[in-house]
C-alpha cells in the first residue's frame, strides 16, 4: 500500500492506496517504508475514491466507505499526484485522532 499524510477535518488522518502490483509498501511524501509495515491507527476504513478536487496547493479526496458513508480528506495536490489517486481507486481512510467527540440530541 502507498500512504500519504493528510490535513483532514479529523486531524491525523491518512489515505492508503493499494498498489496495482499488490506489493505492501508505505510511502509518505518523503519516501518508502518497508514491506509489511503496520500502523497503530485503529480506524482503518476501506472505501473507493468518488471524487478528487484540486486547488492550487491542496486537494480534497472524497472516499465512499463500504457502508455508503463518505469521508473527505484534504491532502496536498503533490501527494494526490504522487499516489496517482483517481476516482474508482480502492483506498483506506486511516484516521488517527487524539480525541473523538460524541454528540446526542
Amino acid at each position: 500500500m502507498h500512504t500519504d499524510e493528510t490535513a483532514s477535518p479529523a486531524a491525523g488522518s491518512l489515505i492508503t492506496k493499494t498498489a496495482a502490483s499488490g506489493a505492501a509498501r508505505f510511502a509518505f511524501a518523503t519516501g518508502l517504508y518497508p514491506e509489511g509495515m503496520r500502523l497503530s491507527a485503529r480506524n482503518q476504513l476501506p472505501g473507493t475514491i468518488v471524487r478528487v478536487d484540486h486547488g492550487s496547493v491542496m486537494s480534497t479526496v472524497v472516499i465512499r466507505l463500504n457502508g455508503g458513508e463518505e469521508v473527505v480528506a484534504a491532502i496536498t495536490k503533490e501527494s494526490v499526484e504522487g499516489l496517482e489517486l483517481t476516482p474508482g481507486d480502492a483506498v483506506h481512510a486511516v484516521i488517527k485522532a487524539t480525541e473523538v467527540m460524541v454528540a446526542k440530541e
